[in-house]
């Protein structure tokens, strides 16, 4: 490995007579001379007549400070050098004094120096983990915590206050047993790191997941006297990951349905124009007649079936004109007061100003009809069912944590009930066709496949958000167009 000399500075009395323009501030060991001898012999050079020949001389640069006298001395640390210091021109000569007086004095110099460059970095290093987004947490060896960053902070919803002098349990979620503790503790204690997820709660109650490891910090003889946790949340990165997963299961499902109702339909097709041709017969017995029509209302039952997954795949033709929501509410309105229970309410919170979208008025009317049927179904007994329509204008944050829905101007139509609500697990199956929480005989279980169809056909996107015993909501957001004359809009 090759070394090299780095010169740092000069003294004020060196610059004022020095005359070197361009001087080689950086140097191979073995092009030094007198400076680079200190280094090679590991002691003091003095040379008090510079003029005489010397064989460890290199010469000068021209325009170099005129030398007399010199002493150059190496500084030690830790039994390693790591500097070479000169003086020159004393005007007696140097002796051994001098050397151990520039060394001392360089050894102090040195200590400040690397005593500076230690804070300096500790002061990097703590503004680093003040300011990282990653959550840092350390306790002491009986785990009571004994400081974390802002980032836990704005994670957890405690304060550094709060939390100092506390155990890690404090955010528990009870999402964990207690042989997942253990396991996490024993492995730690035993001196090795751990990595793995933590489902943990907030101090508002919401739970969030984050990635952590957790490292011993030994001292000089390897006692453990601490434990760092590094953490980060990934609860939006898992939600985006699950959506993404149920978007694409939803469209293998889609074209899955889509070939199969389209085949289905043809063989249907089929068998609904021989019976038409039977029955259109004059001279059947009753009874056959009557068996024929049976299953000519079954074979019906079958293509609408078919129809619905077909809608489910978009594989349906429609007719996109310019459509005003609260048109379709108020004509769905009228259909829901004959069909609703009395003791359900029905409100509608209507935007008089919505933007129009483009859309398939009978589709979108169906989309209403049925997210209607479906909070009335959650609500046996009593109960209300709001309708809202409102502009909305989503952001950057918003497409972040919803895959698929772009930034930009939407109509938003909201149906919400105050029915039995659903768990996280049932409202994950929703859309797929055939899932159904209802009785055997009482839904097909492809109404709500069905909206998400149509409501993918025309860009837009449904979100559910439901909780037990407090009732659901979904949200279906459509792109809108340019402003027209509400004339020219579906009424």
């Amino acid at each position: 490995m090759t070394q090299v000399f780095t010169l740092i500075g000069y003294s004020k009395e060196v610059f004022k007579e020095c005359k070197v323009d361009d001087y080689k501030r950086i140097r191979k060991l073995e092009e030094t001379g007198l400076w680079g001898e200190a280094v090679r012999q590991r002691k003091a050079i003095v040379v008090n007549d510079y003029k005489a020949p010397n064989r460890f001389k290199k010469g000068q640069p021209e325009g170099h400070v005129e030398l007399l006298r010199y002493l150059a001395a190496p500084v030690f640390y830790a039994d390693r050098i790591v500097a070479t210091v000169g003086v020159a021109n004393k005007e007696s000569d140097y002796n051994d004094t001098d050397s151990m007086q520039l060394s001392l004095l360089m050894d102090a110099a040195w200590r400040i120096i690397e005593s500076h460059a230690a804070r300096e970095q500790e002061r990097k290093l703590i503004t680093a983990v003040e300011q990282s987004a990653d959550s840092i947490v350390i306790t002491d060896s009986s785990g009571t915590i004994i400081y974390v960053n802002p980032a836990v902070e704005k994670i957890t919803g405690y304060s550094k206050r709060e939390l100092i002098g506390q155990n890690p349990r404090v955010l528990k979620s009870g999402e964990h047993d207690q042989s997942f503790y253990k396991a996490l503790w024993d492995t730690i204690t035993d001196g090795k790191t751990w990595s793995g997820r933590f489902v943990n709660r907030r101090k508002d109650g919401a739970t969030y997941k984050e990635e952590a490891t957790i490292s011993p910090v030994l001292n000089g003889v390897g006692k453990i006297t601490n434990f760092v946790a590094v953490k980060r949340d990934v609860t939006k990165n898992l939600e985006l990951q699950a959506q993404l997963f149920q978007a694409q299961k939803m469209e293998a499902i889609g074209t899955l349905a889509g070939g199969f109702a389209h085949d289905f339909n043809n063989l249907l097709q089929v068998i609904l124009g021989y019976l038409d041709l039977i029955l259109s017969g004059q001279d059947l017995p009753a009874q056959l007649q009557a068996n024929l029509e049976e299953i000519r209302r079954a074979a019906r039952s079958g293509a609408d079936l078919v129809k619905r997954m077909l809608i489910f795949s978009r594989k349906t033709s429609t007719q996109i004109e310019s459509v005003n929501l609260n048109t379709i509410v108020e004509q769905v309105r009228s259909l829901l007061g004959r069909s609703m229970p009395k003791l359900i309410e029905i409100e509608l919170l209507t935007d008089t100003d919505l933007w129009a979208i483009n859309a398939d008025p009978g589709q979108m009317e169906q989309v209403l009809m049925n997210l209607a049927i479906n909070a009335r179904d959650a609500m046996p007994d009593v109960g209300r069912l709001t309708i809202e329509t409102q502009n909305i204008v989503l952001d950057e944050e918003h497409h972040n944590v919803h895959l698929g829905v772009k930034p930009g101007r939407y109509a938003l139509l909201s149906v919400t009930d105050t029915g039995t609500g659903m768990d996280e697990e049932t409202a994950k199956h929703i859309f797929e066709p055939f899932f159904t929480t209802k009785e055997a005989g009482k839904g097909t279980g492809l109404g709500l496949s069905v909206v998400y169809g149509i409501v993918e056909q025309q860009g837009g996107k449904i979100i559910c958000d439901s909780q037990l015993s407090v009732g659901t909501t979904f949200n279906v957001y459509f792109p809108v167009i340019e402003e027209v004359p509400n004339a020219q809009c579906h009424t």
